[in-house]
């Protein structure tokens, strides 16, 4: 029964005695446990696309989209983690937002590419971005609703649970990216159509709002709540400049990422302290902007930006295509310094290519063992079909991942036939599998469904590790140690003291400790969160040596939870985690 505290960990995989019980899928093929064949179609219930997507601490989903009911509105549809609708959420699982114009862009819309348009605010109530148009008039603003967790209109949130904005004085605001901030405040960027008097034009320009948790615009931010940003720095007519994503680092700094120039490039991010004030030190100044400017890739004249990761040393990841123009490019990574130069030593002067797939890539997703996962479409003989992809670390298609590290899903028959006209988001489930979401196509019924796929990830070493300060070795007076100290409840340096670690650890720190736990997913009961009194606990015990019914002993699992049993905890160790254990 005791665990061989002297097994090694290669790649994070716990290797002990014996095979462990049963075998996930193949990575990259659909999983069938997913309503039933991967695969779920909306087809009586929208005609159009999702746009966004959200993974919630109870394992179920969000997804929000365009629709056509009564005309076109923003549907916000809710699932449970096996794809039925999640029928407690408003009407059987979808809400459609209030009459006003609501309006989710689509990925080709002029103004950018989209960001993430729907999050959950510590509380669980819902919050959703969009672009609403003016009764009677040609205006557009941006527009926030708020949901409770049953999908009703919180209607204590600005007037009747909807707060509105109009930015740049012309009529024309046009939301794309929402993040909601530690202390609840919420931030939506985008662009805003403004009168540059210089040219006696109308110039689309990067903005930005932030609400209050009540929906009254804060204004300590930018000017009463608004921010507007310079226009393109190159003087040119008909030049473009959008916020496609908001990131927020740890100390608060704000990063928007966005377009400038005449054709959606180059890239410019402005860096904004937290009470929206430009940090001019940041990146290149050019006529009167502070930008910083992603030149092109030796080969290729389009750099598009997808997605942005603040790193911990607060240096930015730009994750996006490299491409000649109007094809469909390579994915490549632009790593600036933290002052917003180009990381010269990282790459070639500053990027790094991936290898060359030839798919139109409409969203990205790095998971916390370096893998890189990007979705969108792939072209066929029947039209653009759902793709994803995923890549190893050092740049290459993991063969592993469908075939040759490419999952495409062609034309189906699912009880009527249905074209995946391609994937808009992305996300990875807490046990590794992913869901695409987008829009397809019945053309014998001539309307366009939204749908949403799940694919297996396979065997994931590093998903759940157990080795928490890093050396490769499990041993039970440290890694356990270290493990029961937090499901105690203990915090900060009482973590580590009076720990010694092995010349070989990374992580000996209390800092390092919690990001490390932060990054990982040991939800060993399945109920979507990592909790010090069960997950953290059922670790302990593990590495401890407990097996059986020792092992649940005496714990109190939430509802939620959906393993509650040595078995169940096991298979899912052994088919999802790689872990090989001892009854």
């Amino acid at each position: 029964m005791a665990l061989r505290l002297a097994c090694v960990f290669l790649f994070s995989l716990l290797v002990c005695s014996r095979i462990g019980h049963g075998i996930p899928g193949q990575p990259g093929t659909l999983d069938t446990s997913f309503n039933g064949a991967g695969v779920l179609v909306e087809n009586e219930r929208a005609n159009g696309a999702i746009y966004d997507s959200l993974l919630l601490p109870d394992g179920k989903t969000l997804h929000a989209g365009n629709c056509a009911f009564a005309g076109s509105s923003v549907c916000l549809f809710k699932y449970e983690a096996s794809g039925a609708p999640d029928t407690s959420f408003a009407q059987f699982g979808r809400a459609q937002l209030p009459a006003l114009g609501g309006k989710i862009p689509e990925n080709n819309d002029f103004y950018g590419r989209l960001g993430g348009r729907v999050a959950t605010t510590a509380t669980g109530m819902i919050v959703i971005a969009a672009t609403c148009s003016v009764a009677n008039t040609s205006s557009y603003v941006f527009c926030v609703f708020r949901y409770s967790e049953n999908g009703t209109l919180d209607t204590s949130f600005g007037q009747n649970g909807i707060a509105t904005v109009s930015i740049g004085g012309v009529g024309r605001s046009f939301a794309y990216s929402l993040r909601i901030q530690n202390d609840g405040k919420i931030l939506v960027a985008g662009s805003c159509v403004v009168l540059d008097t210089a040219w006696s034009l109308e110039v689309p320009s990067r903005c930005a709002a932030r609400f209050l948790d009540s929906g009254m615009l804060d204004t300590t931010f930018g000017e009463a709540g608004k921010f507007i940003g310079l226009r393109a720095p190159f003087g040119a007519a008909f030049s473009e400049s959008s916020v496609t994503q908001l990131e927020i680092a740890v100390n608060g700094d704000l990063f928007l990422l966005g377009t400038c120039g005449v054709t959606r490039f180059p890239v410019c991010i402005l860096k904004l302290s937290g009470d929206g004030v430009v940090e001019e030190a940041y990146g290149v100044l050019g006529d009167a902007d502070v930008i910083a400017y992603t030149g092109p890739v030796s080969g290729f004249r389009q750099f598009q930006a997808l997605r942005v990761y603040a790193e911990p040393d607060n240096s930015l990841s730009v994750y996006g295509r490299c491409a000649e123009i109007n094809s469909t490019g390579s994915l490549c990574v632009m790593r600036l310094t933290p002052s917003g130069a180009a990381d010269l030593a990282f790459g070639t002067n500053g990027y790094f290519l991936f290898e060359q797939l030839g798919m139109d890539t409409r969203t990205i997703l790095r998971t916390n063992n370096g893998l890189l996962v990007s979705a969108g479409a792939c072209g066929s003989a029947t039209g653009n079909e759902f793709c994803v992809a995923r890549y190893r670390p050092d740049g290459t298609l993991d063969p592993s991942f469908g075939t040759n590290g490419r999952s495409v899903l062609t034309t189906k028959e699912y009880g009527f036939f249905v074209n995946f006209n391609g994937a808009y988001t992305l996300l990875i489930q807490p046990d590794g599998r992913f869901l695409a979401a987008g829009g397809c196509s019945n053309p014998l019924f001539a309307v366009n469904p939204v749908c949403i796929v799940r694919l297996d990830g396979g065997v994931n070493q590093d998903l759940c590790s157990l080795d928490v300060d890093g050396d490769g070795v499990l041993t039970s007076t440290t890694d356990a140690l270290l493990l029961t100290r937090v499901a105690l409840g203990i915090s900060g340096e009482q973590v580590t003291a009076g720990i010694t670690f092995a010349q070989t650890a990374t992580r000996t720190t209390w800092e390092a400790v919690r990001d490390r736990l932060a990054s990982v997913s040991v939800d060993f009961d399945g109920d979507g969160r990592m909790l010090p009194h069960t997950d953290a606990l059922l670790a302990s015990r593990l590495l401890f040596g407990f097996r059986g019914e020792a092992l649940v002993q005496g714990l109190s699992f939430p509802g939620m939870a959906t393993r509650r049993t040595w078995p169940a905890i096991r298979d899912y160790a052994t088919t999802r985690c790689g872990m090989t254990l001892q009854d």
